[in-house]
């Protein structure tokens, strides 16, 4: 079902991805009596959205079927990519008036977004009008990861590493702790 579906969406022009990453939003995910023996639980949202509860299974053992298909899909977006506008949520950002707009009233105006998220996306916005030349980690390379390899290189990134990346990773370290960030990078080592 899920390889017709792709089928569909590049057929019709759409972009699509085969994230094996499963979100499991406003649950006790944790408190849950599962099997997690093979997966890992990695929580997601942090202070940016800590009323989300949300975490991701991230499943310890790579999937064949899935590197195949994430071949496939990532083949067949390259082109496609090239043409999508930006996008922050459901905003579309199309010029930079568009996002002098969106931070200025937009988004301070819309009462559905918690204010923890504003900040983030009026960040995001900021940094698209006002961007920083960094140095990029050549091993490093976000638009040919899937998400299993996104989590991975943030765990185990290295002092050299971009800015964001670190961020991310002290991030993630913060919310699960030294100990258990450290076990879980011992894993993957």
């Amino acid at each position: 079902m899920i390889e017709a579906a792709f089928e569909y969406f590049i057929e019709n022009n759409i972009e699509c991805r085969n994230y094996q990453l499963k979100f499991y939003p406003n649950t006790k995910l944790p408190t849950m009596k599962m099997d997690m023996s093979n997966h890992d639980l990695v929580p997601i949202t942090g202070n940016l959205a800590p009323e989300l509860e949300a975490y991701a299974i991230i499943p310890k053992n790579p999937n064949p079927r899935s590197a195949e298909l994430d071949g496939m899909l990532r083949k067949y977006n390259v082109d496609l990519l090239k043409k999508r506008p930006v996008r922050l949520g459901k905003y579309i950002i199309d010029s930079p008036a568009t996002a002098r707009r969106l931070i200025e009233s937009e988004i301070p105006d819309n009462k559905n977004i918690p204010d923890k998220v504003k900040i983030a996306m009026t960040i995001v916005l900021k940094e698209m009008l006002n961007p920083r030349h960094r140095k990029r980690d050549s091993q490093i390379s976000p638009a040919n990861m899937g998400p299993t390899e996104m989590i991975k290189t943030v765990i185990l990134a290295s002092p050299d590493s971009p800015p964001m990346v670190l961020r991310m990773q002290e991030k993630l370290k913060g919310e699960m702790g030294v100990e258990k960030f450290e076990e879980l990078r011992r894993g993957y080592e």
